[in-house]
């Protein structure tokens, strides 16, 4: 269990790909935590944001019904910066750059749709080998599949991403989630947490 950031009302702990962010590893943290701190009831933990199966990287779960609402708040308000890493297919043109489009959630799938949410993104091309790309994306928006849709409707498929390039089941996919940064919702302090992405 990697534990990045703790305090009385927030965790962030590194998903790894292949797990779903809730039940099954929301379940694995409060697990570890009654036993770790030896609690004779029940555990309070919620996630505060999702993480696609097959993606890894940086979830933050609230400890308090107190820390959720007041991180739920600061996401709704786009007050919560989170930066990501992706290893993709085709080196993009431009070096750097912002993707926008509207996007809808399908049945396992999102899709461009002009009348769907507004989806924005910012990129910068770390590095290059060959094919591939490393992007570092600052996430605007946090739409359902967001970056795996917006980099494969480009033609930059995320390597390992299956379920975009080939309708098939993607088990773990080159997107890591490396940092977040917000005021802390009840300590009012700059919060940053980040974690290397081991892919870089």
């Amino acid at each position: 269990m990697q534990i990045v950031y703790e305090d009385n009302h927030l965790i962030a702990v590194v998903k790894p790909a292949g797990t779903s962010t809730e039940p099954h590893f929301e379940d694995e943290v409060k697990a570890f935590i009654k036993v770790r701190d030896q609690k004779p009831f029940n555990v309070y933990l919620k996630a505060t944001h999702r993480l696609d199966r097959p993606a890894s990287g940086i979830v933050l779960f609230a400890k308090t019904d107190k820390g959720l609402v007041r991180m739920h708040k600061l996401m709704r308000e786009r007050k919560v910066k989170k930066t990501y890493y992706a290893l993709v297919e085709r080196v993009p043109a431009l070096p750097i750059g912002s993707w926008e489009d509207h996007i809808s959630k399908g049945e396992k799938k999102a899709f461009l749709d002009p009348y769907g949410k507004e989806a924005i993104l910012h990129y910068e091309t770390v590095s290059s080998k060959g094919n591939q790309a490393l992007l570092k994306i600052d996430l605007v928006t946090g739409r359902y599949h967001q970056i795996r849709l917006q980099a494969a409707s480009r033609g930059h498929f995320i390597v390992g991403d299956d379920l975009y390039k080939k309708g098939l089941a993607s088990h773990e996919i080159a997107l890591f989630h490396s940092k977040m940064e917000f005021i802390h919702p009840i300590k009012g302090t700059l919060c940053i947490i980040a974690v290397q992405c081991p892919f870089i």
